[in-house]
């Protein structure tokens, strides 16, 4: 395909879509630029900061950090894992940006991971489950995190 054409197929899209078309002062088509989630941008930060240790730290030192990202793999998006996951990736990324809202969502998904802590804690296999002990041991890095920003303000 010619670029002149890749460029009305592009244009196409745009109107189909009702998507405002991006151009310079001359008129010439921009090409859209590519995003991240903010979820995606949370979780990033949060494994670089984290999770994902520097070269030549001995492996005992790398704790329960080498199986988050086997967990995650293996669980389901409502999962307390995942939703621990997303709260700590959250309160840490805004924390960083100095971004209320996105610390405001933290809070959320905070309050959802309890909730189906609580119910896994209820039942006899969930409550002895891998994922459930590391999910309560992201939520207390999340603590330690919201702990230290409130102390922080006062």
């Amino acid at each position: 395909m010619r670029e002149g054409q890749k460029h009305a197929a592009v244009r196409e899209l745009h109107s189909i879509r009702k998507f405002p078309l991006p151009s310079n002062n001359s008129g010439q088509w921009i090409p859209p630029s590519l995003t991240i989630s903010l979820e995606d941008q949370a979780i990033a930060y949060y494994s670089h900061h984290h999770v994902i240790l520097p070269v030549g730290v001995i492996e005992a030192a790398q704790g329960h950090g080498k199986s988050l990202p086997l967990i995650w793999k293996r669980s389901q998006r409502d999962s307390a894992f995942c939703l621990a996951i997303l709260a700590t990736s959250y309160s840490a990324f805004g924390k960083s940006k100095e971004n209320r809202a996105v610390s405001k969502a933290s809070k959320f998904m905070y309050f959802q991971a309890i909730s189906v802590i609580q119910k896994s804690l209820q039942d006899p296999v969930d409550s002895c489950s891998d994922e459930t002990l590391l999910a309560m041991m992201v939520l207390s890095l999340y603590e330690v995190n919201f702990y230290t920003v409130c102390r922080q303000r006062s």
